[in-house]
Order: structure tokens, then C-alpha cells, then sequence
């Protein structure tokens, strides 16, 4: 069953070609041909209903000429291309090409006057950002120009407190950390090339002292560190420094020195997270999407199938009832049909009354958060007390890369390759990376 047609790449030689988005046997898969390299069928999803429900609702939300480009809320900008490792699973491939130079300042200050005042997320990455020498100036600049700074680290050089007292010092609002395991060095040796344990847990403990809101980062690879999510979702839960956690599935771009057997569909990352932690199921989480496509449609703010997020309870044992919404989202869609002002008038009171109900009210206060704050899907201070923001996302890559949907529902910016131009991060990684 056809279920819609799209552009996308050839895997091989990224020649732009027509792709069919099937449903069959209960999954979904995407079809395409290139001339010279034959045919490619991916599976990209495992359970039909849960991909098309998603990309349906949001497609009937938003309106038919809905560009993300007009509302881009936050931005990668790959200060360099250096790094003081050398990952096997690198999606930019660092060190082994320049695929962007040091960023000097006075482009820096230059890409800034593009969105002064904006109040955009400008997640500073790499590479590894921390080998910029003016680091602490760009955060600076960032701030100064009326948008929010990030930094996504290796940690390594967060093993000196010096950086990060100077980072929060000219205004950063938070660091993002990955950590692969707590416990096996096993693990570093296959995806990050070298043991890791100890100067983890030095970054860790420098990061808690700094008091900078903290993201913990967890790259999830299928048969190779299954087993260490657990002990990172309950570090999780027991530190309250870590603000919020993000799982994002291994896609095979970059380096690729991991096979795509290595990979999760979408929908499989979110059944094994909701198995490890037991906070949530598949079928919250899927009602949950529901209404941050509706806090999108309010707002007219893109929001991706690939990158998806809940608000959970730090207290353990404590799961989400959000399934219990399916009825009433039923409801708002049939009457959606008559307007977006009709329908949230019939929602927002009752779903007041089920979030009371069957979630923990707070939850309520992540979706005001996500209708006034723009890009607070990426910013770990969007977490609550006494919970936790947890992201769960992957990437669209040269297989699975569907470029129509992804410009109707990217929120995400390459910044270095200039604001103005709204580039997907994902079109930079199936280009430059795929």
C-alpha cells in the first residue's frame, strides 16, 4: 500500500531520485531506484500504525504550504572540524576531512547579525568544540545577540574546571555530555576508539559542581551497548544535576566503521527505552507526539518524526498514562475539520482534566513551555522539578532520507552554513555525510 511518494538519494552516489513510502505486512518501508545502482528498500518502521499516525496528524495540522524554513527554531554550528578523538561511529566524520575550518570570529559575528534578538538555541558543536580557543567569546557573542548558547562535548577537556567557570562566566546555558557506558570499557574501545571511564567521570563530577544545566547524551547501538541504558537511565534518575537525557539511535553516516545492522527504526529506539525504563509505552509516547504536533500547529513551529521527546517523573516506578488521550485526540481531529479554534477549544479543557487525571500536571507545564518558549525541544532547562526532559531521536540519512516530509517538519539549522539559508542539518548530513 502506497502510502506517499517523496524525494529522496541514491545510498551510493546521492543522485536525487523519486522514492515510494509503502506500507506493508505491517511495517513501512521506503522504495527507490537509481539508474546505476539498482534498487534499495529500507525499513523505516517496524510498526506501520505508529509512523503513519504520526506523519498524518501532523500533515493534516499543518497547513498545505507550510515551509520549516520560516521557522527554524535552533541550530548546529560546527565551530571546527578538530577533535582530540578519533570515533569509529563520527557522523561528521571529524579529522579525517575539513568539512568546516575553524570558525574565525569575525564570521562568527557575522552569522549572528542574521538572527540578532531571536531567541534561537545555537548548539555549539564539532568536531570538538572545546579545541576552539575563542570558545568562550563565541558563547558570548552568542548570548549578546539575543539567542541561547549550548555546547555538545566529548568531555575531555571538561576535566579542568577552568573552561567550564569561564563558559558559564560569559553565559552558557548548558552543556551536553555523551556517555556510552558507566561501567564497560568494552564499549568505548568499539565506538569511541579508546578508553573513556575515567575521564567521564571527571567531567561528570566538574559539571555537577559548575552548576550548568545538563543535558547527558547516550548514543544507543544496537548489540553493543544494549545492556549499559539502564545503568544510564537510573544515573539519570539519581542525580539531579542531569537535567535532561537524550537517546539518540547510531545511524550509519560519517566514519560508518559499524555496520547498519547497528541501527534502530524509530519507532524500535522508542519500544526498547520504554522496556528499559518502564516509565512510558510505545502508545504514550505516540499520543504525547500527538500534542506537541498541536502545540507546532498553534505556534507554526516544524516539529520532526525523528526527533521525538516526553516528559517523565524522576520518581522510580512512576509511569505515564498519556494512552488514556487517545479518544479525546480522536475527538480533536474530526473536529479539526471544522478548524484548528474550534478544535483546541474543545481540547484544552478537557485535556486540563486527563493530565490532572492520568500524568502528572507538570506535564502541563511542558506544553505551555513548548507554546512559548520556541526551541525547547533541545534546551535541558526545559525540564521540570522533580522531572526529566528525556529526547529520543535518530537522523535521516542517505537511506531513509524522505526530503519532503523532512522540509515540512525540520526545526533543526546548520548554522555555519548560514542562517538565512535555513539548511536542514539532516540535508547537511545526507549530503556532506551520508
Amino acid at each position: 500500500m502506497l502510502l506517499h511518494r517523496t524525494e529522496s538519494v541514491c545510498p551510493s552516489c546521492r543522485r536525487d531520485v523519486d522514492a515510494a513510502v509503502v506500507r506493508e505486512y505491517g511495517s513501512v518501508y521506503m522504495v527507490k531506484s537509481c539508474p546505476e545502482h539498482g534498487e534499495f528498500r529500507v525499513k523505516i518502521a517496524n510498526k506501520a500504525w505508529y509512523y503513519q499516525g504520526l506523519h498524518d496528524f501532523y500533515n493534516r495540522l499543518m497547513p498545505a504550504d507550510f515551509d520549516r524554513r520560516r521557522r527554524c527554531r535552533s541550530y548546529a554550528f560546527f565551530v571546527t572540524s578538530r577533535c582530540n578523538l578519533n570515533c569509529p561511529i563520527c557522523f561528521t566524520d571529524a579529522n579525517a576531512t575539513r568539512h568546516v575550518e575553524e570558525m574565525p570570529l569575525t564570521r562568527v559575528a557575522t552569522l549572528l547579525e542574521q538572527v540578532q534578538g531571536q531567541g534561537k538555541l545555537i548548539r555549539l558543536s564539532g568536531g570538538e568544540p572545546t579545541l576552539h580557543p575563542d570558545l568562550p567569546r563565541i558563547v558570548e557573542m552568542v548570548e549578546r545577540s539575543g539567542n541561547a548558547s549550548g555546547v555538545f562535548t566529548n568531555g575531555l577537556v571538561l576535566q579542568e574546571m577552568g573552561l567550564l567557570h569561564e563558559l558559564r562566566r560569559r553565559g552558557l546555558r548548558w552543556v551536553v555530555m555523551w556517555v556510552d557506558s558507566l561501567t564497560r570499557e568494552e564499549v568505548n574501545l568499539v565506538v569511541r576508539g579508546r578508553p573513556l571511564l575515567e575521564p567521564k567521570r571527571v567531567a561528570l563530577q566538574n559539571i555537577r559542581c559548575s552548576r550548568i544545566p545538563f543535558l547527558l547524551y547516550h548514543v544507543k547501538v544496537k548489540g553493543v551497548n544494549d545492556e549499559d541504558t539502564g545503568d544510564l537511565w537510573r544515573y539519570a534518575l539519581d542525580n539531579d544535576f542531569v537535567r535532561a537525557v537524550w537517546f539518540k539511535g547510531y545511524a550509519h553516516l560519517g566514519k560508518k566503521q559499524l555496520s547498519r545492522d547497528n541501527e534502530y527504526v524509530m519507532d524500535e529506539l522508542v519500544e526498547e527505552l520504554a522496556r528499559v525504563t518502564g516509565a512510558f509505552t510505545l502508545e504514550d509516547i505516540y499520543c504525547y507526539q500527538k500534542l506537541c504536533h498541536i502545540a507546532s500547529a498553534v505556534t507554526q513551529t516544524p516539529s520532526c518524526y525523528y526527533g521525538q521527546n516526553i516528559v517523565v517523573p524522576r520518581r522510580p516506578g512512576r509511569r505515564l498514562e498519556l494512552a488514556r488521550l487517545a479518544g479525546l485526540l480522536d475527538e480533536f481531529e474530526r473536529r479539526h475539520d471544522t478548524g484548528l479554534d474550534v478544535a483546541m477549544r474543545f481540547l484544552l479543557p478537557r485535556l486540563t482534566v486527563s493530565l490532572a487525571r492520568h500524568a502528572p500536571i507538570l506535564l502541563l507545564q511542558s506544553l505551555r513551555k513548548r507554546l512559548t518558549v520556541p526551541g525547547a525541544f533541545f534546551d535541558p532547562t526545559a525540564a521540570l522539578p522533580g522531572h526529566m526532559l528525556m529526547i529520543i531521536s535518530s537522523f535521516y540519512d542517505a537511506h531513509n532520507y524522505d526530503r519532503l516530509q523532512m522540509m515540512r517538519q525540520c526545526s533543526n539549522g546548520a548554522f555555519h552554513l548560514g542562517p538565512g539559508n535555513n539548511i536542514p542539518l539532516c540535508e547537511q548530513s545526507v549530503r556532506c555525510f551520508g
